[in-house]
């Protein structure tokens, strides 16, 4: 299922725009449930719902990469903060976007694991790169 964004739509409004239509994730993405990926989490002593939901948003290799410039890559390609804040608060749970500031809990312990990568889009060669380290 790729769901477009509308040229110039907000990443809020475009994820409040898949909740009105009923848009509903998959039960599985590339082979992985959310059971597994909970599973996982809770072994490692890294769970909590908003890690869950967020690994779940760069799993997802349906919907397409929100930013402009990334004809034919998917979410799960790379994500920044603003479009995992905006699947898991407004897509998954019908509230606003999780806070950005939140990124420290429910991210940065993510990265520090080696689970997940920072990249930065390169928007000249259209496609993700990985973040230099600080």
């Amino acid at each position: 299922m790729d769901v477009p964004e509308k040229k110039g739509e907000k990443v809020e409004d475009y994820f409040r725009r898949l909740r009105r239509k009923k848009v509903k994730p998959s039960q599985q993405y590339q082979g992985v449930s959310r059971d597994q990926v909970e599973t996982v989490l809770k072994k490692i002593g890294c769970f909590t719902p908003d890690r869950l939901d967020c690994v779940w948003c760069l799993l997802n290799n349906d919907f397409p990469s929100l930013f402009s410039n990334a004809a034919g890559l998917k979410i799960s390609h790379g994500a920044a903060v603003a479009h995992i804040a905006g699947y898991v608060g407004i897509l998954l749970r019908g509230k606003k976007k999780l806070d950005r500031e939140g990124r420290d809990y429910w991210l940065k312990p993510l990265r520090e694991l080696g689970a997940i990568e920072p990249v930065t889009f390169d928007s000249k060669q259209r496609g993700f790169l990985i973040a230099p380290t600080p």
